[in-house]
């Protein structure tokens, strides 16, 4: 007998198959893909190709097709906002117009280009960033003791892949910060759902997971913790600013707001990354970007042993450039909170994929960054795996 999950994708790709029967984007068939939590994503053989978006002018013979739902792939009783699937594809649609400018040896970066927007049903096509993709966080996996592909990660090639993102957000983040995109700062603005839902499982839980590890919490470090949310909260409760008034803070802007490595697909063939997943954009402190991919990428570290996602934080840092300290603290501090809800991102109802000591551990890592960046010291982190934040400074 055919598992639920089984027949509820062989049901929503028959749904899927129809709905673009009468479309150019009809398919043969549709395949789905792993790695999404939100949203059912497949990928369909075009009955009839697509000229290409690339500068190969090859024909376009699958695509990606991407149905939101009001609540998680995984967990049918997690709500998440429909509307970000519309803000989705503003951004999408509004990076065309991002003309990101490569030095002839470093990667070509970009995102999907939107072919078709039903906001009936909640389903974009999306260009196929090809089958000889991986995502980050697979490539790194492949690249501990234990992986097993021929494509691996040297500290050299991490490094050089970190720069390439790292000159990407900057990019990114002094672009749609520009004057010339006040329309899409307004819009993008209004993506409260998603802020909310980026406050709540970061600021918003991590105390509660310390608390399972509750001497981290004695000699005072409580209350620093407490002093952390609170600014969070502000931070989060702050509006976006009109046009009239601009930006102001270069700290702040539009971000893409769920900056990690399985958003992030790297080619093995070709010298190029996709950057996908533009749900969470929304209005917030650019730390939180830095941040995120700087905690993630130290999970790989911590609880995987590969060494080599140090070197892309490096790289990553290095290309990024232009660090004030006061940023650095701010980087930081959300990639320790985002250490901590490591222990958040799983199904609760399993247990953890870790040794409880293997887990102590990283709570550890992560609450010294969030007190020694509070404290200030600076001295501190030049010998942590953090201390590439100051160099320059």
């Amino acid at each position: 007998m055919a598992s639920s999950e089984t027949t509820k994708e062989n049901a929503i790709s028959a749904a899927l198959l129809n709905e673009l029967a009468d479309t150019r984007y009809a398919c043969s068939s549709l395949t789905m893909l792993s790695g999404g939590s939100a949203n059912w994503l497949f990928r369909g053989i075009l009955i009839h190709p697509l000229p290409s978006q690339s500068s190969d002018n090859a024909a376009e013979r699958t695509v990606i097709v991407k149905h939101y739902t009001s609540f998680l792939f995984a967990n049918d009783m997690f709500a998440i906002d429909i509307s970000r699937c519309g803000f989705e594809y503003f951004i999408l649609t509004a990076l065309r117009r991002f003309d990101y400018r490569q030095s002839p040896n470093t990667a070509t970066i970009k995102s999907p280009y939107v072919y078709l927007f039903n906001q009936q049903t909640n389903t974009q096509i999306h260009e196929d960033c090809g089958v000889d993709m991986t995502n980050m966080m697979w490539l790194l996996f492949q690249s501990a003791p234990t992986g097993t592909a021929d494509f691996r990660l040297t500290a050299s090639t991490a490094t050089s892949l970190g720069f390439n993102l790292g000159s990407w957000f900057q990019a990114f983040h002094s672009w749609v910060s520009d004057p010339a995109q006040t329309d899409l700062q307004s819009i993008m603005g209004r993506n409260e759902p998603m802020r909310k839902l980026k406050y709540d499982t970061s600021y918003g839980c991590f105390i509660g997971v310390l608390e399972k590890f509750p001497d981290l919490l004695e000699g005072g470090v409580r209350k620093t913790m407490e002093d952390v949310k609170d600014m969070a909260t502000k931070e989060f409760e702050r509006p976006p600013p009109s046009g009239s008034e601009g930006l102001g803070d270069n700290s702040w802007g539009i971000i893409h707001g769920d900056a990690w490595s399985g958003n992030i697909l790297v080619s093995h063939t070709r010298s190029e990354l996709f950057i996908i997943d533009w749900e969470l954009a929304q209005f917030g402190h650019r730390a939180y970007d830095l941040g995120q991919l700087a905690g993630d990428l130290y999970e790989r570290t911590h609880y995987r042993d590969v060494a080599v996602a140090v070197d892309v934080i490096r790289g990553f840092v290095t290309g990024y450039g232009g660090l004030s300290d006061e940023m650095a603290f701010r980087i930081a501090i959300h990639a320790g909170v985002h250490l901590i809800n490591w222990y958040s991102r799983r199904n609760p109802m399993t247990p953890p994929p870790a040794p409880v000591e293997k887990i102590r551990a990283g709570m550890k890592v992560g609450v010294q960054w969030i007190l020694k960046a509070w404290e200030e010291d600076r001295e501190w982190f030049k010998g942590s795996v953090l201390g590439c934040l100051f160099r320059g400074n």
